[in-house]
This record gives structure tokens, C-alpha cells and sequence, in this order.
């Protein structure tokens, strides 16, 4: 009885400490900024607090004890990435081995066993979708497979300690497994509702790119990379006669020339690019490591991308759409607001010279010095 009083009393400390930990989930997750570097943060925690948990264990005899460490690294192996969960099992299987006895060797083999089998068992049931209740149920009962460590003791002595403490263990490793599992999935779901909301605040809903802000706020982080590497180029895409359009087919068709021209440039474009919708039919790409002449291809490529693709209209016969595009490029990426205008230009050069083609825009704000129609677009691109 005095056993079972004791584990109870280990139960409620480790379980607080883990709570804290879980509770502290989003929160590390949002200062960190990056999950690999918040798993590892928080494997070595959840590995801290089963070493805490050892730290006043039930001792039943010299060198043997009890105690809720297999909770915390179960927890790490379930939730959190690899390097995170490594980390757990690393410092919680150097504190037992540190702390020695005949049993260090078994309860350093029962967290590796704990770990190795809620490993694969996390991975299964997230892929799954949301985990049930009896998900969590069943890992949190796998969580005391470490026990069965004990029977590296001798038999007669693994046996009886197991007799004594093993339902109590279990019992305590299921509720404290399932207390801090269901504030974990409760951090998660907070955390993954705060990033819908971010994404839905920076992504265009037509075409699923990015919007102005969103546009503004991803430039803003390649300004302070700076790893540009051979030049960069901002080009100004603007659908021609866009409105003659919406007149002629309908809105509906007008917005499905958008999410399709939207596509295109998804396919035209590298992944790293930077593609946004910036207001009516106006687009803009930012690309990064190119030179001026790889700029003119890429805009050459997009241009025919655009134009040699009908879409089908209402009536099912297909309607040639086009885009003019002023392009301006420089060795290393200027304020946006430069950017822009200097695209700008070359974009209504674009349009004064027949639209359906692309423009140059020199590196200083002075007239355009490259205009090239959709025919040599079209060259350019069997040639490539």
C-alpha cells in the first residue's frame, strides 16, 4: 500500500511538470518560429522532466526504483519530430544509466523499448486524421510496455516487483499519458487554426496566390536574406483587355482566366519563386539567382505559356487570352516600391507597343530598353 502511495505521489508531480511543458507547446512554437529547432527545445525538456521524475523515485531496493519516466519520452516519441523525440529518450536514458544499480541497465532498455514502440505507433495513428479517444487510449497503454524492462532483474525479484507495482504504474502511466496527450493535441489545434488564419490573411481566395500583403511580407524576407545570388527580377504581368473580356463571357469566366493564367505560372515558375495577385487582373513574380538574359527567358516562357493556351469559354469555343509584362531586373533586389514602378513602366511600354509581349525595364528608372512580341516569345521558347 505504502508503494502504491508513493507511485501515486510520483504520479501527480511528473504529470504537473509535464503539463506545464504541454501547456508551453504553442508558446514555444510561435517564439522559435521553425518546428525542428521547437521539437528539439522541447524533446530536451520532456527528456528534463523524466530525469526530474527519477530524481525522487519509489525505491524498491538498492539501485532499483519506480517512477513516471516512461510518460514524458512516450509523449516526445508520439508528438514531437525525430530530433526532438532523441533527444527525450537521450537525456532521460543518460540520467538512469547515471543514476546506476542493477537496475539502470533494464530501465535504460524499458525507455528504449517505451520509445521504439510508440514511435511507429504515433506515425500510424496521426496518419490516420485526428486521433479517437481509444487511440489515445491504446497508446497511452503501450506507453508502460518499458515496464516489462524489469525482467532483466532476476525472475523471482522482477516478478514480485511487478506483482506489487505494475497495475499501479500502469494505471498512473495511462491517465498522466492521457492528461497531458489531450493538452498537447488541444496546443496543436490551436497552433494549426493560428496558421490557417495566417495563410488565409496573405493568400488571394481566387487564384490561392498570394495577396498584396502577402506579397509585401515575402519580399520583406528576401531584402534581409540577400543570398540573391546572380541577380534579381520582379515582373509586372497584366492581362490584356481584361475588362473587353469580363463584357463578353462574364465574370465567371473572368475569374476562371485568372485561377488558370494563376496556374500556368505555377507550373512556368520555380517553387522558391515569389507569385502574387496584387490587385484586378495585375500579377506579380519575384524570382532570385537569375541573370538579365535568364529573366528574358523566363518572360518569354511565360508569355507564351499565357498566350499559346485557349481557354474554353461559356459557349465551349475557346478564347485566346494574352498578357503584357514589364520585367526589371538587378543585381541585387531594390525596395519593392522601386521595383514596382520600374515594372510598371515597362509593363504600359508593353501595352503602347501591341501588348501580348514583354518588356525590359533598364536598371534606373529611364525608358524601357527590350520589347519583345509573342511571336519571338514563342522563338524563344523552342529554341529553349
Amino acid at each position: 500500500m505504502l508503494i502504491g502511495i508513493e507511485a501515486l505521489k510520483d504520479f501527480g508531480e511528473t504529470v504537473a511538470v509535464i503539463a506545464l511543458l504541454a501547456v508551453a507547446y504553442g508558446s514555444l512554437h510561435c517564439w522559435l518560429a521553425r518546428d525542428g529547432l521547437t521539437s528539439l527545445v522541447l524533446g530536451i525538456l520532456f527528456g528534463l522532466s523524466a530525469a526530474f521524475a527519477m530524481v525522487d523515485p519509489v525505491i524498491l531496493q538498492p539501485g532499483v526504483i519506480v517512477d513516471m519516466r516512461y510518460v514524458p519520452v512516450a509523449l516526445a516519441a508520439v508528438y514531437l519530430r525525430p530530433v526532438g523525440a532523441l533527444a527525450a529518450l537521450g537525456v532521460a536514458v543518460a540520467t538512469r544509466l547515471a543514476i546506476g544499480g542493477i537496475g539502470g541497465m533494464p530501465g535504460a532498455v524499458g525507455m528504449t523499448l517505451t520509445f521504439g514502440t510508440m514511435l511507429p505507433l504515433g506515425r500510424i495513428t496521426r496518419r490516420a486524421g485526428s486521433r479517437s479517444f481509444l487511440q489515445l487510449v491504446a497508446l497511452a497503454l503501450a506507453s508502460s510496455l518499458g515496464l516489462s524492462a524489469l525482467l532483466l532483474l532476476p525472475w523471482d525479484i522482477a516478478l514480485g516487483y511487478l506483482a506489487r507495482i505494475g497495475p499501479t504504474l500502469v494505471l498512473c502511466n495511462t491517465i498522466g499519458f492521457l492528461i497531458v496527450a489531450k493538452i498537447i493535441e488541444r496546443e496543436q489545434r490551436l497552433i494549426a487554426r493560428e496558421a490557417d488564419l495566417l495563410q488565409t490573411s496573405v493568400t488571394d481566395p481566387l487564384t490561392q496566390l498570394l495577396n498584396r500583403r502577402g506579397f509585401e511580407a515575402a519580399y520583406a524576407r528576401v531584402l534581409g536574406d540577400r543570398r540573391t545570388g546572380r541577380g534579381s527580377a520582379l515582373m509586372l504581368l497584366d492581362m490584356d483587355h481584361f475588362k473587353a473580356l469580363n463584357d463578353t463571357h462574364g465574370h465567371d469566366f473572368g475569374d476562371r482566366v485568372l485561377r488558370e493564367v494563376a496556374h500556368r505560372l505555377g507550373l512556368a515558375l520555380r517553387q522558391r519563386d515569389l507569385i502574387g495577385r496584387i490587385g484586378g487582373e495585375e500579377m506579380v513574380v519575384h524570382m532570385t539567382g537569375l541573370s538579365r538574359e535568364e529573366a528574358l527567358e523566363v518572360a518569354a516562357r511565360i508569355c507564351h505559356d499565357i498566350g499559346d493556351g485557349p481557354i474554353v469559354g461559356p459557349t465551349g469555343a475557346p478564347v485566346r487570352v494574352t498578357a503584357s509584362i514589364g520585367v526589371h531586373w538587378t543585381l541585387t533586389p531594390p525596395a519593392l516600391a522601386v521595383a514596382l514602378s520600374s515594372a510598371d513602366d515597362a509593363l504600359y511600354a508593353a501595352k503602347r507597343e501591341g501588348r501580348d509581349r514583354f518588356v525590359m525595364a533598364a536598371q534606373v528608372l529611364t525608358s524601357p530598353v527590350h520589347s519583345v512580341p509573342r511571336s519571338a516569345a514563342a522563338a524563344a521558347r523552342s529554341a529553349g
